[in-house]
């Protein structure tokens, strides 16, 4: 008896553990050793409850830290993927970037090429109407040169062996399909 409550004493300063002083101390007052080992049974089930505690705990801590690496895991391929991604969008954004310049190149030389089209039609269409009103000027010039002619005509008594229709322009002549016959 005296063994086992120099090693409880020894045990409780050594781990610094209450229960275990407390333990010793009614060892030492005489209780009823039955009551020592009451107590002594007490704190181990205690003690397993703390175990369990801690068991549970620590699967707790390893599932989450498991979960945690899955986590990273995950986050790393889709990492891997976004920047497989960012690469070749950024590919396509430059090939992209480099149609642009070429369509925006032919665009620009269109818009030249319709400007210069534009600017011709409009000469065109400017010396068309001078021609045009230079020809009506032309016609009522013959007109009043014809008019001219026959009042001359009329006043000397001059037969006029025309006739004033005549200075119109006649129907056109037919030209021969055979490249080796000269026109008429």
């Amino acid at each position: 008896k005296q063994q086992i409550l120099a090693q409880l004493s020894k045990l409780a300063s050594k781990h610094g553990a209450a229960a275990l002083g407390r333990v010793a101390a009614a060892a030492q007052s005489g209780n009823d050793f039955r009551k020592v080992i009451i107590t002594i049974d007490n704190m181990i089930g205690h003690i397993r409850k703390e175990e369990a505690n801690d068991i549970a705990h620590r699967d707790r801590c390893e599932n989450a830290l498991q979960k945690n690496k899955n986590s990273w895991e995950d986050a790393k391929v889709l990492q891997e993927q976004t920047k497989s991604l960012i690469s070749r969008l950024t590919e396509k954004q430059g090939n992209l970037k480099s149609r642009i310049e070429i369509l925006e190149g032919e665009i620009e030389v269109t818009n030249k090429n319709i400007k210069e089209r534009l600017d011709l039609r409009n000469k065109e269409q400017t010396d068309f109407e001078t021609a045009l009103r230079v020809d009506k000027a032309a016609v009522n010039l013959l007109d009043k040169a014809i008019v001219a002619l026959t009042a001359f005509y009329k006043k000397h008594g001059i037969q006029m062996t025309w006739a004033p229709m005549t200075l119109l322009q006649q129907e056109p002549r037919q030209l021969s399909l055979d490249s080796d016959t000269p026109p008429e």
